[in-house]
């Protein structure tokens, strides 16, 4: 039996292998990252790193949702370290292998789209964590956190500075 997480994108649902979503949580208040990365919602603080979110939506080449105050968050096992907003998780369910089906061309449902599946007769795409992100996509994501994380560095130091000037 394979262990996926259910999640919904407004009213389409989706699933995860269960094993490569690391945590879940409500969306806290984004800080906004001024680039052209588009791709990248904003980021928050998660212990000593700056972890960047992007909807499912974009992810999915469709139009990213409004950020609302139910959302959640999917750290997902990915590198650079990425959270993935949802609308909503429906829960952990398990199913067996019989219960996958192929995907009707290689371009159903993007570059990490695995199978489809069928949850209380509706449609549900498995989505392959760690094919989420383009190389392309990955490198923009990966250099918006470097950026953040230089950016707080600076103002730790001119902070620093004005302690030891006063």
């Amino acid at each position: 039996m394979i262990p996926l997480l259910l999640v919904r994108l407004q009213e389409k649902r989706y699933a995860f292998y269960a094993q490569d979503v690391t945590e879940v949580l409500l969306c806290p208040k984004l800080k906004a990252f001024h680039s052209e990365i588009s791709l990248v919602d904003g980021f928050f603080r998660l212990g000593s790193d700056w972890v960047p979110v992007v909807s499912l939506a974009s992810l999915l080449d469709q139009e990213p949702p409004p950020q609302e105050i139910y959302d959640v968050l999917l750290l997902v096992k990915t590198t650079p370290r990425l959270a993935v907003r949802v609308s909503k998780v429906d829960g952990i369910s398990t199913f067996s292998w019989d219960e996958l089906n192929p995907l009707d061309s290689p371009l159903d449902g993007g570059p990490s789209a695995a199978a489809r599946l069928e949850v209380d007769s509706e449609p549900v795409l498995l989505l392959v964590a760690s094919d989420l992100l383009l190389e392309k996509e990955r490198l923009l994501v990966q250099t918006a956190s470097t950026r953040m994380t230089e950016r707080e560095q600076r103002a730790e130091s001119q902070l620093k500075g004005l302690a030891e000037g006063a």
